[in-house]
C-alpha cells in the first residue's frame, strides 16, 4: 500500500512542486471558465451585417426604408378616403369615441357632394395628405414589411459593397485589413504624399 503511493509521489515530484502544480492547474481552470463565460453571443440580423460590412449595411437598410415608407403611404392612399375613414371609425368605436356606421355613411355622402360642388383650394399644400393614412402606412411599414426589408438588405449589401470596392471605396472586410488613413510613407513618396 505504501509502495504505490511512494512511487506516485516520486513521479509527481516534491510536495512543494505538487502545490505549485495544483495551483497552476487551478488558475488555468479558472481562466478557461472565465473565457468561456465572457464570450458574447454572435450578433444576428442587421447587427451582424454591420459587423461584417460596416455602416454600408446600415445605409442599404435605411435606403430600403426610405423607399418602403412612401410606397406604403401610396398603397394606403390608393385605398380611398372613405375606406380609411371607415377603419379609423372602427378603431374609435373600439375605444368608445366613434360614430355609428350609418352616421359615418351620411357624413361621407355629404362630403362627396361638397367636393363635387366646390373645387379644391389653390393655395393649400398637399390637400390629399392625411395623418391617419400616414399612421396606417407607418404601422404597415414597421410591422409587416420588416420581414421583407431585412432579408433584402442581407441579399443586397454584399453586392453593393463589392461594387463600391471596385469603384475604389475602402469599405467592408477589406477596410479592416488596410490602414485607416492613406498609405505608409516610404523614402520614395516621402515628399509627394503630403495630402494622402
Amino acid at each position: 500500500m505504501i509502495g504505490p503511493l511512494f512511487r506516485r509521489s516520486l513521479r509527481l515530484g516534491k510536495p512543494s512542486q505538487l502545490l505549485s502544480r495544483s495551483r497552476l492547474q487551478f488558475q488555468q481552470m479558472i481562466r478557461l471558465q472565465l473565457n468561456n463565460a465572457v464570450k458574447k453571443p454572435e450578433p444576428k440580423g442587421i447587427k451582424k451585417l454591420i459587423k461584417d460590412y460596416g455602416y454600408s449595411a446600415l445605409g442599404v437598410y435605411l435606403t430600403l426604408s426610405m423607399l418602403d415608407l412612401p410606397l406604403c403611404y401610396l398603397l394606403v392612399h390608393l385605398m380611398g378616403k372613405e375606406e380609411i375613414q371607415l377603419y379609423e371609425n372602427k378603431v374609435k368605436q373600439y375605444f368608445g369615441y366613434g360614430k355609428s356606421d350609418e352616421q359615418l355613411e351620411k357624413e361621407q355622402e355629404i362630403d362627396r357632394i361638397h367636393e363635387q360642388q366646390e373645387p379644391e383650394p389653390e393655395g393649400a399644400w398637399f390637400p390629399w395628405f392625411s395623418w391617419t393614412e400616414l399612421a396606417i402606412a407607418y404601422g404597415l411599414h414597421k410591422s409587416v414589411l420588416i420581414f421583407v426589408r431585412v432579408p433584402l438588405t442581407a441579399a443586397l449589401t454584399p453586392l453593393i459593397v463589392k461594387l463600391l470596392q471596385r469603384w475604389g471605396f475602402n469599405i467592408g472586410s477589406a477596410a479592416k485589413a488596410t490602414p485607416r488613413f492613406g498609405t505608409k510613407v516610404t523614402k520614395k513618396n516621402k515628399w509627394f504624399s503630403w495630402f494622402f
